[in-house]
């Protein structure tokens, strides 16, 4: 019997080798990184899947229903992750019922004490039942917004 200082050759089950398990040095922290950056993006995705259903507005001094045609309506936020943190990229707007074809769409995003954040462009509602809105520069951090309210008028807000 011999004794090395060798380990054993390790082997899969259809026989190819594979490599020792010992870690290589540095690897801990590209490890924790590669951690870090998968959970935040997973975090965006989820978010990003999210939506908001809205069936009533409030108007300060009280709360009054939508019209009928965007009642039924869910607003999902596009985010975009990246390096420098995750920002708002477009609200794409669904379930938009023919009756407010040929009206116009505004959406203000409201933020903890009900205050306006940013107002989007209004938009021409066709005869399309979901409506794409990309929020312009500066960025939007999805973290203070806490409330849509939606406006639909016959003319340009």
């Amino acid at each position: 019997m011999r004794l090395t200082k060798e380990p054993k050759e390790l082997k899969g089950i259809l026989g190819f080798q594979r490599e020792s398990p010992r870690p290589k040095p540095g690897t801990n922290r590209v490890s924790v990184v590669t951690l870090v950056g998968s959970t935040g993006l997973a975090l965006g995705v989820v978010l990003a899947a999210s939506s908001i259903y809205i069936p009533e507005i409030e108007f300060g001094s009280g709360v009054a229903s939508l019209p009928e045609c965007i009642r039924a309506a869910a607003v999902d936020f596009d985010l975009q992750v990246s390096s420098r943190g995750t920002t708002i990229r477009a609200l794409d707007v669904r379930d938009i019922e023919p009756e407010c074809n040929g009206q116009y769409l505004r959406i203000s995003l409201m933020g903890a004490s009900d205050d306006v954040i940013r107002q989007l462009p209004s938009n021409l509602l066709s005869t399309s039942n979901s409506l794409r809105i990309t929020v312009p520069a500066p960025a939007i951090d999805p973290e203070t917004v806490f409330g849509l309210h939606l406006e639909v008028s016959d003319s340009p807000f």
